[in-house]
C-alpha cells in the first residue's frame, strides 16, 4: 500500500515500484482472457540523458519553464490515450496496430519511436555445478 491506502492492481503495484525505486513517472495497463495476457507500458523518460543531469539542457543550463511544461503536456496527453484503451483492443490487436490508433498524431509528427520488436527469452546461467 502506499499513502494514499492499498493498491488496487498488478498494474498500480508496478506503476508505485517505478515511481519509489526508479523515480520514473510509469502508467500500465493489463488484460487478460485466460488465453492470453497483454500490456502496455508508458514511462516518462528523462528530457535529456539518462542521469542526473536529466534536467538541463545541452548547454547545461536548466531547461525553461516552457520545455518542462510542453513535456507535462505530453505525458499528460499520452496518459489521456492510453486510458482510452480497452481490454478486448489490447488482449485482440497487435501492438503496431494499437500504438498508430491511439498516437496517430505523435506517428505523424515523429515524436514517437517504434523499435522493432525482441522476442523474450529465457536464460539461465545457472548450472548443477554452481548450485
Amino acid at each position: 500500500s502506499d499513502e494514499n491506502g492499498p493498491l488496487e492492481s498488478m498494474a498500480s503495484v508496478l506503476e508505485h515500484y517505478m515511481q519509489a525505486s526508479e523515480q520514473l513517472d510509469t502508467r500500465l495497463w493489463l488484460a487478460s482472457n485466460g488465453q492470453v495476457a497483454a500490456g502496455m507500458l508508458l514511462q516518462k523518460l528523462p528530457s535529456y540523458g539518462g542521469t542526473m543531469e536529466a534536467q538541463v539542457g545541452e548547454t547545461g543550463s536548466p531547461l525553461s519553464g516552457d520545455v518542462q511544461a510542453q513535456d507535462l503536456d505530453t505525458w499528460d496527453r499520452a496518459c489521456q490515450l492510453g486510458a482510452t484503451l480497452k481490454q478486448d483492443e489490447l488482449l485482440a490487436e497487435s501492438p503496431e496496430t494499437l500504438l498508430r490508433r491511439l498516437f496517430w498524431e505523435e506517428l505523424q509528427n515523429a515524436g514517437l519511436r517504434v523499435f522493432e520488436p525482441m522476442t523474450p527469452h529465457f536464460q539461465c546461467s545457472c548450472s548443477r555445478a554452481k548450485v
